[in-house]
């Protein structure tokens, strides 16, 4: 794991991070999903991340966010069938 770097790049930019349950990326992905992208649970994360941003203030109303999806559900179908039922 690259935890030291990752934690610099995230103190450098001013950026910031949460942690997120799994009933949260599980969320996620059934939202994903519904509108048509089968992303796996890791990209589904970051998806659940941006409710814990706007709830914090760290994403305001009228704001741009883009959310990179890199991973395809494909990828986990056992877990995404656990995830989706």
């Amino acid at each position: 794991m690259r935890l030291p770097e990752v934690v610099s790049a995230i103190r450098r930019s001013g950026g910031d991070t949460v942690a997120i349950g799994e009933q949260d990326i599980a969320a996620a992905a059934r939202r994903l999903a519904s509108i048509g992208l089968y992303a796996e649970p890791t990209s589904a994360t970051a998806a659940a991340a941006i409710d814990l941003f706007r709830a914090g203030g760290a994403i305001r109303p009228g704001e741009t966010t883009v959310v990179v999806l890199t991973g395809s559900g494909l990828k986990a179908a056992d877990a995404m069938r656990e995830l989706l039922g």
